[in-house]
């Protein structure tokens, strides 16, 4: 290809590449002119219109700003439709996403369909995701499903899932499992989603084993991290002089010492 032809096909490469930038940008205005539209309505209609937005593909940016809304009005209502939409033949991508939706609502109808679907699909993306929206809905059957689906469950990114549920569930009855996971655990991303989950459970049964992951030498320092994270997340005051310690010590890691003072900062020290 000599030069002429080069140029040649940069510019026609331009021209398309500036064609599809302004239909794009002509579909964001349309689709943040639908949602000014609507504006903070939460009645039935609204919500109804906001579902046929999920619905659409013409306009894929109407989507997130679609579901963004309905997170935001939430309620019953909404949970209501949303359950009634995954009953129906739908995509997996998109089951996602109402899952997503339920998650960030949280109400405890949703539980029971949640459920549901973490015990009988294949799909390791809608049933990871069915575990962390069991841990924002809660329910009567909620922590039996997680603590069963820890144990049982073999594909590391659901198992994951399932940590970071357990401890938006905040039931304490789990800190036994999290603790072993925290310290023994093959896999380090997996050790620490468990720290993390200790921090957020918060409860007094999860203060030593944090302390003593912070204080373990020969733990990841990612973990040891997370450690000290959580320990800003309880907001115990004992936690104070640990952190201090692990900030003075010359030997210990950036990271480490890093987090270590900013969750003193959240203690107010």
């Amino acid at each position: 290809m000599d030069d002429a032809m080069r140029r040649n096909l940069l510019e026609q490469l331009k021209v398309v590449a500036q064609e599809q930038l302004s239909e794009r940008e002509e579909m964001r205005q349309q689709a943040i002119e639908k949602m000014q539209a609507l504006g903070a309505k939460t009645d039935e209609m609204t919500i109804n219109t906001l579902i046929e937005y999920l619905l659409q593909d013409e306009n894929d940016l109407l989507l997130p700003l679609a579901a963004s809304r309905l997170s935001e009005i939430g309620g019953q209502q909404v949970v209501s439709h949303l359950l009634n939409l995954l009953e129906t033949d739908i995509g997996d991508v998109f089951r996602v996403l109402l899952l997503q939706i339920l998650a960030d609502i949280g109400h405890t109808d949703a539980s029971d369909a949640v459920i549901r679907i973490l015990n009988s699909t294949h799909h390791p993306e809608v049933r990871a995701r069915a575990a962390f929206a069991l841990g924002k809905t809660g329910g009567d059957k909620a922590f039996d499903t997680l603590i069963t689906a820890l144990h049982a469950e073999t594909n590391l990114k659901i198992r994951q899932q399932v940590i970071v549920a357990l401890g938006w569930l905040g039931d304490e009855r789990c800190v036994p499992d999290l603790v072993q996971i925290m310290e023994t655990d093959s896999d380090k991303e997996t050790q620490t989603f468990a720290t993390e989950s200790l921090g957020r459970i918060g409860t007094e049964q999860c203060f030593e084993p944090l302390v003593y992951t912070l204080q373990n030498t020969d733990a990841l320092p990612i973990v040891r991290y997370y450690a000290a994270h959580a320990l800003g997340a309880l907001g115990d005051e004992r936690a104070i002089d640990i952190l201090q310690a692990v900030i003075d010590d010359p030997e210990a890691h950036a990271w480490v010492a890093q987090m270590a003072s900013e969750s003193l900062e959240k203690l107010g020290a």
